[in-house]
């Protein structure tokens, strides 16, 4: 196992040092909490007890998605964990299912209500945009309403060219974001 995060983590290195930091934090804690020493060992319990472990600390439903969904990236490259489970299992585990907190009617810890008043109307649903779906400058830059399907609530992010541009995404895969109610409304009302 240690092999693995190893491996893994040098090949990250390349893309980006602080991310790559940050898979080796994740992987050698699931190894800690798991209690195994060998590839070959790690069972769908593991995956289950990484997941205790971060609930039992107070982290998010979103949190703890995340990082099963890193976990499953992990076990995809070394043929382990993520063949355990199937494709429901997997997308149901990895699923952000505590949304986003309306900052616009409740408790506004971040006084962003404040800043949106400040916005005009582009700069407000470009903030929305990052603040709802944690995309990255780029994703939204190159961001077109053929990419977005309002009616399934759903952004597509994936390589294409614009305005003679190529856009690659991070890890050069496509990925579906969903975007909650309250963007959909603001990207519906501007797009009329």
């Amino acid at each position: 196992l240690d092999d693995a995060i190893q491996t893994f983590v040098r090949e990250r290195e390349d893309l980006n040092p602080t991310f790559a930091r940050r898979w080796k934090i994740e992987l050698d804690l699931f190894k800690q909490e798991v209690g195994k020493t060998h590839l070959y060992q790690l069972t769908r319990d593991d995956v289950f007890t990484y997941r205790k472990w971060y609930k039992e600390h107070g982290r998010s439903e979103n949190t703890i998605a995340l990082r099963t969904s890193s976990l499953f990236t992990f076990g995809l490259r070394f043929n382990v964990i993520f063949n355990l489970f199937t494709k429901n299992e997997r997308k149901r585990l990895t699923l952000r299912t505590d949304g986003p907190v309306d900052y616009y009617n409740e408790n506004d810890p971040y006084e962003l209500k404040k800043f949106f008043a400040a916005c005009d109307n582009e700069q407000r649903l470009r903030y929305m945009f990052f603040l709802h779906t944690g995309s990255r400058e780029r994703e939204i830059s190159y961001a077109t309403f053929r990419d977005i399907d309002l009616q399934h609530r759903t952004f597509r992010i994936e390589e294409k060219v614009y305005s003679g541009k190529k856009f690659t995404t991070k890890n050069r895969q496509g990925r579906t974001v969903p975007i909650p109610q309250i963007l959909a409304d603001a990207l519906a009302t501007w797009r009329v």
